[in-house]
């Protein structure tokens, strides 16, 4: 049984349904799971399986239909959804980094800028500290000559990175990644995953990523397969041999 104090996100029964009558259907059907601190864990499962639907339901982004998603608040559980849309809206940026398919990259900011944003304006980070530090994660992603680069002056696979060190640069206690990899190519994308490890066991944090790329599990601590909104079986996954 796991220690309830290492418990750091969990869902208990959790649905969502989209649509109305004849037409409703069900893209997550009653998930229950457990995630521990410093642990990296994927998400895997077919096209429309219900993944990226349930991991925005942990994640406090998208409102489950019913159920609950508990996440540890300092020393206490809360209940997410029971939060208030500014409460919840506090929780994500204190606690929270995202990883999006889409990038969500702001079109007039430099890459250095968008990792400086979440510093200074989200973590009240000084400027020239929020600097420094954009720029090391930026370094270590490899984009240590494309600081003062737009987005429009980005490759796909640059923009995704510039994304991943936005997420990581604030140290969040919980990151949440919907295919990370999947506009990177090999080299990159092993880089992309070491450091998500690390984030994990170096720094503590809890990481759940949604992927198709098998390269990715030997790299997890555990692996929940979904399949037509329901977890099929649970797989734990041995650390990468490189990486220990």
């Amino acid at each position: 049984m796991r220690p309830e104090n290492d418990i750091i996100l969990s869902c208990t029964n959790l649905v969502r349904m989209f649509g109305d009558g004849e037409s409703q259907s069900t893209a997550v059907d009653g998930v229950s799971l457990e995630l521990m601190r410093g642990q990296f864990a994927l998400l895997m499962g077919p096209s429309g399986s219900g993944k990226s639907t349930l991991l925005a339901m942990l994640s406090g982004l998208l409102r489950p239909t019913s159920g609950q998603v508990h996440s540890r608040d300092g020393t206490d559980l809360v209940d997410v959804w029971d939060l208030s849309d500014r409460e919840r809206e506090a929780y994500r940026l204190k606690y929270c980094g995202y990883i999006f398919q889409g990038y969500n990259l702001f079109p007039a900011l430099t890459a250095r800028q968008q990792l400086e944003i979440v510093l200074r304006w989200g973590l009240n980070t000084p400027a020239r500290e929020a600097r420094r530090q954009a720029e090391e994660t930026l370094g270590q992603l490899g984009l240590g000559s494309k600081l003062n680069l737009l987005p429009a002056q980005l490759s796909g696979g640059e923009k995704q990175r510039v994304a991943i060190g936005r997420a990581l640069v604030k140290n969040p206690a919980l990151c949440f990644a919907d295919e990370p990899t999947s506009a990177l190519d090999w080299h990159h994308g092993e880089n992309v995953v070491e450091m998500l490890r690390q984030a994990a066991h170096e720094r503590g944090a809890t990481l759940l990523v949604v992927t198709h790329d098998p390269r990715l599990m030997p790299f997890a601590d555990e692996v929940f397969h979904i399949d037509d909104g329901r977890l099929t079986d649970e797989a734990h996954a041995p650390v990468h041999a490189a990486a220990s």
